[in-house]
């Protein structure tokens, strides 16, 4: 794949040309060859829409083992789209039986902590 090619566009009277800088027509100049008023022009693409850069490039990543963190050094490595699902799961699973819980308390049932076992003992 080739190299993005760029243009420049002055804001003001409109001309676009291939290298950036000061807009010759409309940056204000004194007698002795001084800017006087400078008027920069702005990256756009082939078709003249201008470029926006990402205003925030700190993206915040997932690791294997769910925390959240930010790429860098010995970072541990994001978690493959197979544990995101599996995690997701397991919180729809885990927000499923929570709901249980909460209605069960409504209705005045026997609470059932988590980790007892629901059998009864003989």
């Amino acid at each position: 794949m080739g190299k993005m090619l760029y243009k420049w566009k002055c804001l003001e009277c409109g001309s676009i040309v291939n290298h950036k800088g000061l807009c010759r027509d409309c940056t204000e100049y004194s007698k002795g060859g001084d800017i006087v008023k400078p008027v920069q022009r702005i990256k756009v693409d082939f078709d003249g829409n201008e470029i926006v850069k990402d205003a925030n490039p700190d993206r915040d990543y997932v690791f294997r083992d769910g925390t959240a963190g930010r790429r860098g050094f010995r970072a541990p490595k994001k978690m493959t789209k197979k544990q995101m699902k599996l995690a997701e799961e397991e919180a729809a699973i885990m927000a499923e039986a929570m709901k249980k819980l909460a209605e069960s308390q409504e209705n005045d049932e026997e609470v059932v902590e988590f980790g007892e076992s629901v059998l009864e003992e003989e």
